[in-house]
């Protein structure tokens, strides 16, 4: 998928004048333009350098603004660290941790796989309404890294409890920080054209008592 934006990097030079570089061969890859940023990143801290490095994106012809997504990742990992430094206990701070550790587990393996696994309610598989009982269908899928709309990264999916009509289901919420909202029908069509041969990946079988599929 072409994506809309141009990306470039936005770093200091000699004078320490803001500049945005971009490639012109891949002025549209968002992936390399953020690789690009994370590894000029990595140099700058490795040399205790204080990072200058944002990546950048623009409509042709448009204004720059800083990648939504970029600047929530780097919100959410300084926000981190400062609950660990900040935790008054030693099991507040493992729980901090734990929980940033979490986050960049997510971050680095949809990175490196360019797909996230979530759980969603399948409305299309359940009885018309008003006819029978109710019986969430909850699916495990598997969709793009990348919001559809611009290519931001997508938010990190958490469980949530739900109850319709009585019965209750935990699938997966999540926002994305380009402020694109993924709705559960469209995910799951696009599920069917990710997944191999058009079919949408099931993990495995619902269990109601747990909120878990296998």
């Amino acid at each position: 998928m072409r994506l809309p934006y141009e990306y470039g990097m936005r770093s200091n030079d000699a004078d320490g004048d803001p500049v945005i570089v971009m490639s012109t061969n891949e002025a549209h890859d968002r992936a390399a333009a953020d690789a690009w940023c994370r590894t000029r990143r990595a140099w700058q801290e490795e040399r205790e350098i204080t990072p200058d490095v944002t990546l950048m994106r623009r409509l042709p012809d448009g204004e720059w603004e800083e990648d939504p997504g970029w600047k929530s990742e780097i919100t959410t990992w300084e926000a981190g660290c400062a609950r660990i430094e900040a935790a008054p206990t030693d099991e507040a701070r493992r729980d901090a941790r734990s929980e940033l550790d979490a986050w960049v587990e997510f971050k680095t393996t949809a990175r490196e796989t360019g797909q996230i696994r979530v759980k969603v309610r399948d409305y299309s598989a359940e009885a018309p309404w008003g006819v029978g009982l109710t019986n969430p269908v909850v699916r495990a899928i598997v969709i793009s890294a990348y919001c559809v709309v611009c290519g931001c990264p997508r938010g990190m999916p958490r469980r949530i409890h739900q109850c319709d009509d009585g019965v209750h289901y935990w699938p997966d919420v999540w926002n994305n920080p380009c402020g694109h909202t993924d709705m559960y029908e469209a995910v799951i069509k696009e599920a069917e054209e990710f997944a191999p041969a058009g079919r949408i990946t099931l993990f495995g079988e619902y269990d109601e008592s747990s909120g878990e599929a296998g």
